[in-house]
């Protein structure tokens, strides 16, 4: 059964692949559709083949598939990302209709429907009418993905390793080297993110930002320091969705972007906790320690196969300026911080005004602006900074 499940779930990703590269009218999309509905008559149950994903696991027919290949990790993740988590394809199904629905999957915006042939169970984020609810949620389901990142003990990466792997991490066009590789193996003690639990709680924001226009109703208020790490990391991830958004930006480059503000602060899990936590000033040795959170965040994040390379990019330049300065330093004549990179910035600072940085200040959102407009072609991007305050007056939010 193994291999004909493979051979469906194959021939549905290389469709997939084909429609999105072409288009659904590409001859190709109709052959390969026609192929996986040949594979699937073998594997009806009752007329009806089932496919269930639950978290990064399927089932077939409501028993276990525990076969990994690149086509069903891509194919579990991209029916997750459409919120999909149970599909039926039914005994006299055509290839058109599946070349239906793949084409269908494959579009940014709107629902997946069924067909006569094919049951699609969509799971949809429904606002509650307190929004505190779903923040609470999020942070919820945020802690849980942070926790025990690193084994007990374990708090730093190896020092000796840092500049080879920031090197490697620079230089991606040369080959991996030995030192790169022994920072492979010294980061290997630590535990692995839940990438598909992450991309669970961006598509919630992202479908949580299409009906409430006031972003700041979807953003967590201050909390005590020991949450602060996961109320900052949902809210930047929120702040970077509505920017990008109002960008133009859509589909999976949106959910990439929302990755990397949810996870741009995660090489603070690498420093001792009391430091990250503590609310009084900190001395320039421990502020010295804290600035390495970039370097550590980048380098973890380069080792999970799953982590889009945005991701990897910002958690390293979230505290580079537009001016050159910031920290960690740049190369002579290395090029201005990713855009990703500043459109986190600009979200990063934003939370870290309006709620204090976990230290109780709130600053209205007015005031904020104003300070970004100050800071625009200096520590910001100034045309971002455009977009988002122009983003933020839309939603009336500011004036």
């Amino acid at each position: 059964m193994s291999n004909k499940v493979i051979e469906v779930i194959s021939n549905f990703m290389t469709a997939y692949s084909n429609c999105s590269l072409y288009s659904k009218d590409h001859p190709s999309v109709l052959q390969i559709s026609a192929r996986a509905v040949n594979a699937m008559e073998q594997l009806f149950e009752d007329d009806t083949l089932r496919l269930t994903i639950l978290g990064d696991n399927m089932y077939v027919n409501d028993r276990p598939f525990t076969e990994k290949s690149i086509h069903t990790v891509s194919f579990i993740r991209h029916l997750r990302r459409k919120g999909i988590e149970k599909i039926f394809f039914r005994a006299g199904i055509t290839g058109e209709e599946l070349k239906a629905f793949v084409a269908a999957l494959t579009l940014a915006e709107g629902t997946v429907t069924g067909s006569p042939h094919i049951s699609a169970g969509i799971v949809e984020v429904l606002m509650k009418s307190e929004d505190d609810e779903f923040i609470a949620k999020n942070i919820e389901q945020i802690k849980a993905l942070y926790d025990n990142l690193a084994e007990a003990g374990e708090h730093l990466l190896p020092e000796d390793a840092i500049e080879d792997a920031l090197s490697a991490l620079k230089e991606t066009e040369q080959a991996e080297d030995a030192k790169d590789r022994e920072h492979r193996e010294a980061s290997s003690h630590f535990k692995k993110l839940d990438m598909v639990g992450i991309e669970d709680v961006v598509s919630g924001m992202i479908s949580a930002l299409r009906k409430e226009i006031n972003i700041l109703k979807l953003l967590s208020p201050s909390r005590p320091a020991t949450e602060y790490a996961f109320v900052h990391a949902a809210n930047v991830s929120a702040l970077s969705l509505f920017q990008a958004a109002a960008l133009g930006l859509e589909g999976e480059q949106l959910q990439d972007v929302g990755i990397a503000g949810l996870l741009h602060d995660i090489g603070k899990a690498f420093i001792a906790g009391d430091l990250v936590e503590r609310e009084s000033a900190l001395s320039k040795e421990e502020w010295n320690t804290l600035k390495k959170h970039p370097v550590y965040g980048a380098i973890y994040l380069s080792t999970l196969p799953d982590a889009p390379s945005l991701a990897v990019i910002a958690a390293h330049q979230h505290h580079m300026k537009f001016d050159g300065t910031g920290y960690p330093g740049r190369k002579k004549n290395e090029t201005k911080p990713h855009p990703v990179s500043r459109i986190v910035a600009i979200a990063d600072f934003f939370d870290t005004m309006r709620i204090g940085g976990g230290a109780g200040r709130e600053m209205d959102a007015h005031v904020i602006a104003g300070l970004l407009k100050d800071s625009a072609g200096k520590d910001f991007d100034p045309q971002l900074v455009d977009n988002f305050l122009i983003a933020l007056k839309k939603s009336e939010i500011i004036r």
